[in-house]
C-alpha cells in the first residue's frame, strides 16, 4: 500500500469495512452500495452523515438507469486493498475501521461527520420542485403520446372523409334518378298516348283475323 494513502478514505463508516462497490454522493461522502441502499430503504433519501437530501439525485438515477457505483474509485480500492476486497467477495466481513481510525492520522484532526440542517423552507421548496418536475414529465409523456397518435388519427379522418364522399355521391345519384323518374311520370300525365282511327281499325282487323 502507498505511504501517502490514508486508510480512512477507503473504509465505509456504515459497515466499518473497506469499501465494496463504493457510491459517491453529491455531498462527496462515500458508502458501500449495499450500505447506502439499506440506509435509503430504512431512513429515506438523505446522506447518512450530513443529512443532505438526495431525492432529486436518486430520481434522476432511476430515470436514466445510471450505474450508481463510482467505478474509478472502486478500481482504486481494488488495487490498494486486493485482499480485503477478496474477503468481502467471499462474505468475510470483519469490520476493521475502528483500529484503523485509532492508529492512523493525527488526533487533533476532527474526522467526525459534518452535519447540515435544512434551511427554513428548504424541504418545502424541494417538494414543490419535485411536483413541478413530475408535472413536466407528465406533460412530456402526454405530448409524446399525442405525437405518436397523430398518424392514426389522420388515417381515421381520411377514411371517414372517403366514406362521407362516397355517401354524398350515392345520394346525388339517387336524387338524379328520382328527378328523372318524376320527370317521366309528369310527361306521361301531361301528354297521354292518343289512339287514332287507323289504330282502332288495325286493332279490329287483327281481332277478325284471329277469329
Amino acid at each position: 500500500m502507498p505511504n501517502n494513502v490514508d486508510d480512512r478514505d477507503f473504509y465505509c463508516t456504515l459497515c466499518f469495512d473497506v469499501f465494496f462497490y463504493p457510491v459517491t454522493l453529491p455531498c462527496k461522502h462515500r458508502f458501500c452500495k449495499d450500505c447506502f441502499d439499506n440506509h435509503v430503504k430504512c431512513n429515506g433519501f438523505t446522506c447518512p452523515l450530513c443529512r443532505a437530501r438526495l431525492s432529486n439525485w436518486i430520481r434522476k438515477l432511476n430515470q436514466t438507469n445510471a450505474n450508481i457505483v463510482d467505478s474509478k474509485f472502486w478500481e482504486t480500492v481494488q488495487n490498494i486493498y486486493p485482499k480485503e476486497v477478496e474477503k468481502r467477495r467471499n462474505g468475510d466481513v470483519d469490520g476493521e475501521l475502528s483500529s484503523v481510525l485509532i492508529n492512523a492520522g493525527s488526533p487533533q484532526k476532527n474526522y467526525g461527520p459534518k452535519l447540515r440542517l435544512a434551511a427554513p423552507g428548504e424541504i418545502r421548496l424541494e417538494y414543490e420542485d419535485f411536483l413541478r418536475k413530475q408535472e413536466e414529465d407528465l406533460k412530456r409523456r402526454e405530448d409524446e403520446s399525442f405525437r405518436l397518435s397523430q398518424p392514426l388519427i389522420q388515417m381515421i379522418e381520411e377514411h371517414e372523409k372517403r366514406e362521407e364522399e362516397e355517401r354524398r355521391k350515392q345520394l346525388e345519384e339517387q336524387l338524379l334518378a328520382d328527378e328523372e323518374l318524376a320527370r317521366r311520370l309528369l310527361e306521361e300525365e301531361t301528354h297521354p298516348v292518343k289512339v287514332t282511327v287507323s289504330d282502332r281499325t288495325a286493332c279490329t282487323n287483327e281481332k277478325s283475323s284471329h277469329s
